[in-house]
């Protein structure tokens, strides 16, 4: 059985930590290497892991410094020596039979990236709900993007490198951009495009847990919000070099549905009116040309004429 090296960045979650190790130990699949990247915790969080490590050799520990959570994926990759790489994040728990599920369909299918749909689950552990892709689907990794963008298939398709056993060739030559929030969004086109096979399975293997204040659970900041654009014209710029239009197209699409969201729910952070404005207009330009439709083009247009103001007038009457 090939070795798999499982990277777990983690920075001052004392209340999980364990959890989410022994969840990894506890693995149906066992030659395993459980790389904990620890980012200067300031709580416990590090000599728990210490003391899990006195009772598992297969437990590395790399002490980080306050490096984000970025360089601690990419130091758990870079110190990696498994043939195939699992991220797991430190809140996050993995079903026992993760691996192997996982393991056993490359094997089957010859797939440089196996992903599985998600469980999610409260703060306290408490199950909320299953989440599983409808049915198995072989694909290229480029389709498995555009699955993810379009919507189809997106519980295995989360922007996350999480629910997914990847073959660690895949990652040559590619780590995550450091000193940004969404890293992990970041990545995924970069990793994936020119994947030969993307297998997702109709199964939940990987328990997400949703925590208050986290930055998937609260209004963004005024830096998170413009890294969303920076990350869509990073992207964008990406598939113009690859002369890939349809996969613009969503990155494009994203951006400006995401301005037009924040405008509709008041959600644009203060003092960023004028910014998003400038951004849409850098979206509008490709959409007017490319949106597969005449309604699609139109609610474009509105915004375009009416600006922040009057669209949100005319979305109240609608």
């Amino acid at each position: 059985m090939e070795k798999v090296s499982v990277i777990i960045p983690a920075y001052n979650v004392e209340r999980f930590i364990a959890e989410c190790v022994n969840s990894i130990r506890e693995q149906t699949y066992e030659n395993l290497e459980i790389i904990i990247v620890d980012d200067g915790s300031s709580d416990s969080t590090l000599e728990i892991c210490e003391k899990l490590a006195s009772e598992d050799n297969r437990i590395k520990i790399i002490k980080n410094n306050h490096g984000g959570v970025s360089r601690s994926r990419n130091a758990g990759l870079d110190n990696a020596t498994g043939e195939l790489i699992v991220s797991v994040d430190s809140d996050d728990v993995i079903e026992r039979d993760m691996i192997k599920t996982l393991y056993d369909k490359m094997t089957e299918t010859g797939a440089e990236v196996v992903a599985c749909g998600c469980s999610y689950m409260k703060e306290d552990g408490e199950h909320i709900g299953n989440y599983p892709p409808p049915a198995e689907r072989v694909l290229s990794g480029r389709d498995a993007l555009e699955a993810r963008d379009s919507g189809v298939g997106v519980n295995a398709m989360i922007a996350s490198p999480c629910a997914k056993l990847t073959r660690r060739k895949v990652y040559d030559g590619k780590r995550y951009k450091e000193d940004i929030v969404y890293e992990d969004m970041h990545l995924m086109p970069y990793l994936y495009f020119d994947v030969l096979k993307f297998v997702i399975i109709p199964y939940c293997g990987y328990r997400y847990r949703q925590r208050e204040g986290s930055i998937m659970h609260r209004i963004e900041s005024e830096r998170e919000y413009k890294f969303y654009f920076d990350i869509w014209a990073d992207h964008a710029e990406f598939y113009r070099q690859k002369g890939d239009i349809g996969l613009e197209y969503y990155v494009h699409k994203n951006a400006a549905d995401k301005i037009l969201m924040a405008c509709r729910r008041r959600e644009v952070p203060d003092g960023l009116d004028k910014y998003s404005v400038k951004e849409f207009k850098k979206h509008y330009k490709f959409l007017k040309k490319h949106a597969p439709s005449a309604k699609e083009k139109l609610k474009y247009l509105l915004f375009r004429l009416l600006g922040i103001k009057g669209y949100r007038a005319i979305r109240k009457k609608v």
